[in-house]
């Protein structure tokens, strides 16, 4: 069984941004089974890089397709965005520095952030998306 497993319940009714989750599940799965594997430092820190990599370029296309569609509430997903971007950036500081107990704080952080924000903040844009399929 994965780290964490994509189901229906997390579509937010675009086909490129479900794909886009889904992708970060596999990097997020990744590095979860890097880290019980007992990998190296700079194995970890190369996955987690790919995880903040493909983050960033999903924040873009997400946004990109929320202004697309009107989603009133862009600006305020742009903010959570940029929390989120700099909390990631902050355990970069933490890997660099080989924090004693970070890469299990970042195991933690991305499946909590992962899903909270796909089934919270990203299932409010859905409701848009759908009207731009429908109509």
């Amino acid at each position: 069984m994965s780290f964490i497993n994509w189901s229906s319940d997390m579509s937010v009714s675009s086909q490129q941004m479900d794909k886009q989750h889904q992708r970060l599940i596999d990097i997020i799965n990744r590095y979860h089974d890097a880290l019980e594997a007992g990998v190296p430092h700079a194995q970890l820190m190369t996955i987690f890089k790919e995880v903040i990599s493909y983050a960033v370029e999903h924040f873009r296309d997400e946004e990109r397709e929320m202004e697309q569609h009107q989603y009133p509430n862009l600006q305020r997903h742009r903010l959570i965005h940029q929390n989120l971007t700099q909390r990631i950036g902050e355990f970069v500081s933490a890997m660099d520095k080989q924090q004693p107990g970070v890469e299990r704080e970042i195991q933690f952080f991305l499946k909590s952030w992962l899903t909270a924000h796909i089934m919270g903040i990203d299932k409010q844009y859905a409701p848009y998306m759908v009207k731009a399929v429908t109509a």
